[in-house]
């Protein structure tokens, strides 16, 4: 979805008058602080548990033991299901099709930026970075490829 298609960032646009872009939205809309929760989210920090590979925000280490009990020799399962980025818990939107278009475009940069963080940081493993779609929203996950 191209940014300036997305309803709020369109009447933003033609009420300026000027010449804009996305970027231009960001600059007048968003501070220092977003910008850098934004880019950890995109480009996360991993911790390795185990021999797996978590995102540093869902590591908990008793909670992992307890996934370990429940899923034994499974460490592809254990990482796709503790290293979720639910979209409609952490981003605002409504139900409309405008919304669930940018949640979907949303999902699809993260997964994109996710699979470069992931190669970068550990360039002789290969991992399964997929959006998975439910009722609520897009998924975005990962886990090592076995």
């Amino acid at each position: 979805m191209d940014p300036m298609d997305y309803p709020e960032i369109a009447a933003w646009a033609r009420e300026l008058g000027e010449d804009v872009d996305s970027v231009d939205f960001l600059a007048h809309h968003t501070p220092l602080s977003h910008w850098l929760a934004i880019g950890h989210v995109m480009w996360p920090r991993f911790v390795e548990a185990d021999g797996c590979v978590l995102w540093s925000r869902v590591h908990d280490p008793d909670n992992f033991r307890s996934w370990q009990d429940r899923l034994p020799d499974r460490p592809a399962d254990i990482e796709r299901t503790l290293n979720q980025l639910k979209l409609w818990q952490v981003i605002e939107s409504g139900e409309t099709p405008s919304d669930d278009a940018a949640l979907k475009d949303v999902a699809e940069v993260i997964a994109r930026t996710w699979r470069a963080a992931l190669a970068d940081c550990y360039p002789d493993r290969r991992f399964d970075v997929d959006i998975l779609t439910t009722e609520d929203g897009p998924i975005v996950t990962f886990s090592t490829r076995r």
